[in-house]
């Protein structure tokens, strides 16, 4: 666990790796959610706080491509992470969620490792493959 830099979290709660560069990545989420509930997100562990919370937050707050370019590399980075539980994590816990929310324009920015990981999802959950698995012009 690591304190996060956003807003003196650290203060406040122990965060995950993953939560924490998340909540660095993505200091919006501070303005979408309440402290409160910000606070009891991180403290529900890394699968609830990703797939409730932070699949909500990419559906209702994007708005641009620039917004969901930065979400197709925050899963790309957790795609290529060495640690196998941060790479089931981003296929589990983001990708499965997000697959089911009105946000396909993530897909065009999702690269080759965040693509393979949505193949193993697609034994699991349906989606429409010809969107999400579409390759990058």
């Amino acid at each position: 666990m690591v304190g996060c830099r956003a807003s003196g979290w650290n203060k406040v709660v122990k965060l995950s790796e993953e939560i924490s560069q998340c909540l660095n990545a993505f200091p919006e989420l501070e303005e979408y959610y309440s402290r409160e509930k910000l606070l009891d997100a991180t403290s529900s562990g890394n699968y609830i706080f990703f797939e409730d919370y932070f699949n909500e937050f990419v559906e209702n707050y994007g708005n641009n491509e620039y917004f969901f370019q930065r979400v197709g590399v925050f899963i790309e980075s957790m795609a290529t992470n060495p640690n196998a539980d941060v790479r089931n994590l981003a296929e589990i816990g983001l990708l499965e969620g997000l697959v089911n929310r009105r946000v396909y324009t993530v897909a065009n920015f999702l690269g080759k490792h965040s693509k393979k990981l949505l193949m193993n999802a697609s034994q699991r959950t349906k989606f429409d493959k010809k969107v999400w698995l579409q390759s990058k012009c």
